[in-house]
């Protein structure tokens, strides 16, 4: 009994450490928003379909696919990417309200539902704001990348990958 109940307490333990990890996953990742909507929901309570006016901006990446061939090493198209998208794009949904879409590639996707035309002005203003200082957050981005891998790419690489890499943000709203 007790090699039963140790054994259980162990896998209890280690779930409840899963859960936490993804937890905290989720909470990093998932719009608060998203996230409030769930905890909101009470028992056998499910989300409804509600038609809304939104604003989405995509952000892509000019010249990836030539980029990644350059960088050759996954490890590095890994951490150039989560370098990038940590210190730019995550500030729509910090500061600015974002809901987090998707990652595509090396395309990322945000937006702004809301429900009425008192709404409209309030967020169009953070879109407006959050793609400005997205801009410039990619232009600091890219003016750090030849000293930033200068240890761990080719000299030749990093020159072709500054004269290639920028990003162009898409925004469309209805």
């Amino acid at each position: 009994m007790a090699v039963f109940l140790s054994g259980a307490g162990q896998t209890t333990s280690a779930h409840m450490l899963l859960g936490l990890r993804q937890g905290k996953l989720i909470g990093q990742y998932m719009p608060s928003q998203i996230h409030d909507l769930l905890l909101s929901l009470k028992g056998d309570q499910s989300f409804q379909n509600k038609r809304c006016f939104a604003v989405v901006l995509m952000s892509d990446l000019a010249g990836y696919t030539t980029v990644t061939s350059l960088l050759k090493e996954p490890s590095m198209v890994l951490r150039l990417m989560n370098d990038y998208l940590s210190e730019t794009s995550i500030v729509l949904q910090k500061k600015y309200n974002g809901w987090f879409e998707s990652y595509v590639g090396d395309m990322v996707c945000y937006y702004w539902p809301y429900d009425s035309k008192e709404e409209e002005f309030s967020v169009f203003k953070d879109v407006l704001q959050g793609a400005l200082e997205l801009a410039l957050l990619q232009k600091k981005f890219f003016s750090t990348v030849s000293s930033r891998y200068k240890d761990n790419v080719d000299a030749d690489a990093l020159a072709k990958i500054d004269s290639i890499i920028d990003a162009g943000i898409g925004l469309s709203a209805g």
